[in-house]
């Protein structure tokens, strides 16, 4: 039987069409993130530009660097300059005049078409405030279990999630119950190969001080992707390493089930030595995303994390909800005394 000629021509040129979208949303998130680099070592900031992808527009956004240290500080030594896309609306196509206009009433209308300063963490399931600061200087505690956790992207292409690593240690606090501390992270656009190879070199990296330096104690690998590879892969070379299968949980889902670890303040992070009450730099890109999941460019973060302390909350490393402190004879003791609520 003769194949649809007619289906194969229709199927190659949607093919073609999608590939030079592609090519040029990636042209024009160069071009602007060119332009943002330029603003960043004018103002001797440091930053990370990502690339994304969102609705045939191409994304951009700063993530990391020392950007935290200039909020509130507006009218002093910091400008703010603010403009509206209505400023040029006599360029816009009337098509995408009326796309604009659906997302009336959103964050995202608010700042994109608006040109107005929107805190995106509003409102989110984890705030900043859920998260502890553990003090700059100060040696690493002593870590009972040390987690990596990896969310592997699809590709390397920039205007897909990237990879992202995680690495938590589970510590015991002076005055507090077993908690966790991110004690390292990146999120990175690597080919396979580099991919495994930094891996292999995040394994061997020992964390603490003296004789309380330790090794990781598993890599947990989400089952998707590249991830499946990597497992294999890591396998083979003799590592510690388990795959996590999320099941039927949506992103969202995820970070819900989790959200009381961090709203029981169990989750630590390091301080900056530079801007003292204020994340590290590396970590400010993780701070920043889970804050304002899911109106996050990316998410690549939050799948790291939510996999982690789903991890240790399982394996009894972060006992949000403890057994009462009694013996049976206690329990029973303590019971109220059964009465037959039919007896005459």
């Amino acid at each position: 039987m003769a194949p649809n000629k007619e289906a194969v021509v229709v199927e190659t040129t949607e093919k073609t069409e999608e590939k030079s979208l592609v090519a040029r949303l990636e042209e024009e998130g160069d071009v602007a993130a060119d332009y943002l680099e330029g603003l960043l070592d004018i103002a001797d900031l440091d930053g990370d530009i990502e690339i994304g992808m969102e609705n045939d527009r191409a994304t951009l956004s700063i993530e990391g660097g020392e950007l935290n240290h200039l909020v509130g500080r507006e009218g002093e030594d910091v400008v703010v300059d603010r403009a509206s896309t209505y400023e040029n609306k006599a360029n816009l196509a009337e098509s995408f005049s009326k796309q604009l206009e659906t997302y009336r009433g959103s964050k995202l209308y608010d700042q994109e078409v608006l040109g107005l300063v929107v805190d995106l963490e509003d409102g989110k399931v984890v705030t900043r405030d859920m998260f502890q600061m553990y003090p700059a200087g100060k040696p690493f505690p002593k870590f009972e279990y040390i987690l990596q956790s990896y969310d592997c992207a699809y590709t390397d292409k920039s205007y897909n999630d990237p990879t992202a690593f995680t690495t938590w240690g589970v510590f015991k606090p002076m005055d507090g119950p077993m908690s966790v501390m991110l004690i390292d992270c990146w999120a990175e656009h690597l080919t396979f190969p580099k991919l495994k190879d930094r891996a292999m070199d995040e394994w061997r990296v020992s964390y603490g001080e003296g004789k309380d330096a330790k090794r990781p104690d598993l890599i947990l690998v989400e089952e998707k992707a590249a991830g499946l590879s990597l497992i294999q892969e890591l396998q083979k070379a003799h590592l510690i390493v388990r795959g996590y299968n999320p099941g039927r949980a949506d992103k969202m889902q995820r970070l819900q089930i989790t959200a009381a670890i961090f709203a029981t303040k169990r989750v630590w992070l390091p301080e900056s030595e530079v801007h003292k009450g204020y994340v590290k730099d590396w970590v400010e890109g993780f701070l920043s995303q889970i804050c304002a999941f899911p109106d996050s460019t990316h998410d690549d973060y939050v799948d790291s994390a939510t996999q982690a302390m789903r991890w240790l909350k399982d394996g009894g490393w972060l006992d949000i909800d403890p057994e009462p402190l009694y013996d049976d004879d206690d329990y029973f003791d303590a019971q109220p005394a059964r009465v037959n609520p039919y007896a005459v």
